[in-house]
């Protein structure tokens, strides 16, 4: 009988940081928005896509903590989480060479 594998919150985070950088939109638009920040309309402008598509992308990237947002007015201003970004680097790291038997 196979023994039941269980995921750890360490295992769940990894995988939602996989989801938000699965998608290469996604990807360029954590590129583009960088420390500087971006709104919504900057994003639909430089991707070409609808507002919903945009929206989409971003909630998965906020659930990830890659991205917050400041509003602003009755706008958005979507910044990258420099502290997140680092800590994810880190986990994903520490993993990977966990798996692959390396020195940390």
């Amino acid at each position: 009988m196979a023994e039941e594998v269980l995921s750890t919150a360490e295992d769940r985070e990894i995988a939602l940081i996989g989801k938000a950088l699965s998608n290469p939109i996604r990807v360029r638009m954590l590129r583009f928005i960088g420390a500087q920040g971006a709104y919504c309309g900057d994003l639909t402008e430089r991707f070409g896509l609808a507002q919903s598509t945009v929206s989409h992308h971003i909630r998965i990237l906020k659930e990830a903590g890659l991205i917050e947002g400041e509003e602003q007015g009755t706008s958005t201003c979507y910044r990258v989480v420099p502290r997140r970004c680092e800590a994810v680097c880190r986990l994903i790291s520490e993993t990977l060479r966990g798996a692959a038997g390396l020195a940390r």
